[in-house]
């Protein structure tokens, strides 16, 4: 693996997992054809690509031949591209990345293709993005059990696909659940606490598997108990959770054309977030009732989404988000310096601090 920058690397993954995923062939295998279709749309729209970058990057910690791991960073991201296209039907979103959300597109499919209208276009594109979700989990489990025996050894996949089926699956859906319940209470019961907690569950985990599972194929090893998987583990864990810290910063502070989304749209969709939370605790009097009044609102205006974000630094929500996110990074690097020293070493120092300081 050879090294540049820290931007150009992670770039160079994003097209190395692209081009892999699109040119595999179970989505071509699926009937009908346009099912197949959709299950590469969010692939095609492009992302970060974090999951695999830590996977390849963990990988070559411990590893000259860290491009075996690619089967596995692949299973990563379409592990974590089937979640999206759950949660965008959970979150009622209509868009991704600037571009139509899979149950969007499908409901737009039955209208173009059927002459399907209303409610019943809707319930075609919710229903048949499940099924994409659910072909896209069986696609990131294809992606590693086709490997078993050839670039992985096979007790290595089936310790990994142990850990997807035995803990990542129910901790990130358990996540996903708190998350959804957290919108039937009143938000000002939440305490952050249980919001870390959620985030713990629903981005973390998948992460740390990312990252766990690069020394595990690095390494050749049949289980993840192991001191390098833990630390590696650790690092990306609190790393995400600086990472999703800054989702929530951004949902508010950041421009709109670099974010992909509707700045604000966190606070008209009611989302339950550590800094709306926190805001909630630490505001009083109008402020408060401002934040209160605002949240779950669909029509929220430029005015009175800048005073919103004026409340939420004068009352110190902001900087006490930012400095747990610092602290979660200075926990990552500590993680990380019981790891072996190499160039992937210094990318995912940097890829701790890209987490808490992009803008998209």
């Amino acid at each position: 693996m050879e090294y540049k920058d820290f931007k150009s690397d992670l770039s160079a993954i994003a097209c190395q997992i692209d081009s892999y995923l699109l040119a595999h062939p179970f989505p071509k295998s699926v009937s009908p054809s346009w099912l197949g279709k959709e299950m590469s749309s969010y692939t095609k729209s492009g992302g970060k690509r974090l999951r695999p970058a830590l996977c390849l990057w963990s990988a070559a910690l411990v590893s000259d031949k860290a491009e075996l791991a690619i089967s596995v960073a692949s299973a990563a991201e379409i592990f974590h591209t089937w979640t999206l296209v759950h949660d965008d039907i959970i979150d009622r979103d209509a868009t991704r990345r600037g571009l139509p959300t899979s149950h969007t597109a499908l409901a737009d499919f039955a209208r173009n293709e059927h002459g399907s209208e209303g409610a019943s276009a809707d319930h075609f594109g919710l229903s048949m993005a499940i099924l994409t979700g659910d072909l896209q989990q069986a696609w990131a489990l294809r992606l590693i059990t086709e490997q078993a025996g050839k670039d992985l050894n096979s007790d290595c996949a089936l310790a990994i696909i142990d850990r997807l089926l035995s803990h990542v699956y129910p901790v990130l859906l358990g996540g996903e659940a708190i998350d959804v319940e957290f919108e039937h209470r009143e938000i000002d019961s939440i305490a952050p606490e249980e919001i870390l907690q959620m985030l713990e569950m629903k981005t973390a985990c998948l992460l740390e598997f990312s990252a766990q599972a690069g020394i595990v194929v690095g390494l050749e090893l049949n289980s993840f108990d192991h001191e390098l998987v833990h630390h590696a583990g650790q690092f990306a864990y609190n790393a995400g959770l600086a990472f999703q810290l800054q989702d929530d910063i951004l949902g508010i502070f950041a421009d709109e054309k670099e974010l992909g989304k509707p700045v604000g749209s966190d606070i008209a969709a009611r989302k339950v977030t550590l800094l709306i939370v926190e805001t909630l605790h630490l505001a009083s009097g109008q402020d408060k009732k401002f934040i209160l009044d605002l949240l779950g609102s669909n029509s929220i205006n430029t005015e009175q989404l800048n005073q919103a974000a004026e409340i939420i630094k004068t009352c110190g929500a902001l900087t006490k988000t930012q400095a747990m996110m610092d602290n979660y990074v200075q926990q990552a690097e500590i993680h990380l310096a019981e790891l072996p020293n190499s160039p992937a070493k210094e990318r995912l120092k940097e890829l701790a601090h890209f987490m808490i300081k992009r803008t998209f």
